[in-house]
């Protein structure tokens, strides 16, 4: 079976001055790295620890079995799988049927944390919110939570899972994610838990360590930004009756309490139709608080929707066009976003077998500066197994 493997597998060089960027012959195979944990593999993460390893991070579906893989790969700078950690470099771990990790997080201590959704099963109604921990070799923390996970609902029925992941400054661990309605009843909603060091829910936290925004429509996956306050950002998508999905979210304080006066009522939604599937909205936070977020458009050949509101959830006028950019790849499949040392904007993503990077200055611009007028495109490999 082939399989496409993100471009953040692809390591790069820069020459600050020129703005250029050009592939590391040094790393891997000609700066082209393939891995392959499991069966059908989704990496989503990538982490650089302080004695520069690195691990790309994320879950697979092993068809045959029909369950899912927390999975992590951990290699040199030069490339090389590091055989101390896990099995020959690889953890490919499942703490029951169903492990979907879909955002990592290195801890100060070397710990590395994983969040996402768990399931005893594949029924809808039972993948719920899980927050993992795992040793720096890779071998789960049986000292968190149960045996090195902890999995809950926002409430009685709802399910939902957890798409970001942070540990703060004192020790404390926050997810950010969403819960849904389901067969036996629920309710939709952009939500936070924050937990103490040991997994257990933070009780001075919203009163039980849980806080969720309730909306009338399904929500889809959701990230955390922190402001400089403190104050807690959840954004992402939510979808409509009709399939139509749209950037949207809301804004808590540091004790879990809805920022009411943050958009409309507590919650900003967008008017760009988003793509059906469930590839993510992404999200940064540039350093005076304004939220930027990017995702592939309904329409694929239509390309990239980039916005960005501040931090009273209104749009940015002085961004792009009344707040809004589209960025006209065809077919490109926005997969990140990150904002530069010097506040410029990159939105990753691939179109075929071809990855893609696009610059943008802070207010939105094309950077003519960076690739070919703003681009590059990067050949992508494909493994099997």
């Amino acid at each position: 079976m082939k399989h496409l493997f993100p471009a953040c597998l692809l390591i790069l060089t820069s020459q600050v001055s020129a703005q250029s960027w050009i592939p590391d012959s040094l790393f891997a195979d000609q700066a082209r790295l393939v891995v392959s944990p499991g069966a059908t593999d989704d990496l989503n993460t990538l982490l650089v620890q302080p004695n520069g390893m690195i691990i790309a991070a994320g879950y697979d579906l092993n068809t045959s079995a029909n369950d899912y893989h927390n999975n992590m790969v951990r290699f040199d700078i030069c490339g090389a799988p590091d055989t101390a950690f896990g099995s020959g470099g690889i953890v490919h771990h499942k703490f029951s049927q169903r492990n979907q990790g879909f955002s990592y997080a290195l801890q100060a201590d070397g710990k590395i944390l994983a969040c996402g959704i768990q399931a005893s099963s594949n029924a809808g109604s039972g993948q719920i919110p899980f927050v993992a921990r795992y040793h720096s070799n890779g071998s789960p923390d049986t000292t968190f939570g149960t045996g090195g996970t902890h999995t809950l609902r926002f409430d009685n029925i709802s399910s939902g899972g957890f798409y970001s992941v942070a540990q703060l400054p004192d020790g404390r661990i926050l997810c950010g994610g969403v819960s849904n309605a389901n067969i036996n009843g629920g309710t939709h909603g952009f939500g936070l838990m924050r937990f103490m060091p040991d997994g257990t829910l933070d009780p001075s936290f919203s009163g039980d360590g849980k806080a969720r925004f309730a909306f009338t429509t399904s929500a889809r996956p959701q990230r955390a930004v922190i402001l400089q306050n403190g104050d807690i950002v959840v954004a992402g998508r939510h979808r409509v009756g009709n399939g139509d999905t749209y950037f949207a979210a809301t804004r808590f304080d540091s004790t879990g309490i809805t920022v009411s006066s943050f958009g409309n009522s507590g919650v900003f939604t967008d008017t760009v139709s988003l793509v059906h599937s469930f590839l993510d909205a992404h999200v940064a936070l540039q350093a005076n608080d304004h939220v930027v977020m990017a995702c592939t458009r309904k329409t694929a050949s239509s390309g990239v929707q980039v916005i960005r509101f501040t931090p009273a959830g209104v749009l940015d006028p002085a961004f792009g066009t009344n707040g809004h950019v589209q960025l006209s790849v065809a077919n490109m499949e926005c997969q990140g976003i990150r904002i530069t040392g010097n506040g410029s904007i990159q939105v990753f993503g691939k179109a075929g077998n071809t990855g893609r990077i696009i610059q943008l200055d802070p207010a939105g611009a094309i950077d003519s500066t960076f690739g070919l007028n703003g681009h590059l495109s990067l050949a992508l490999v494909t493994g099997s197994h």
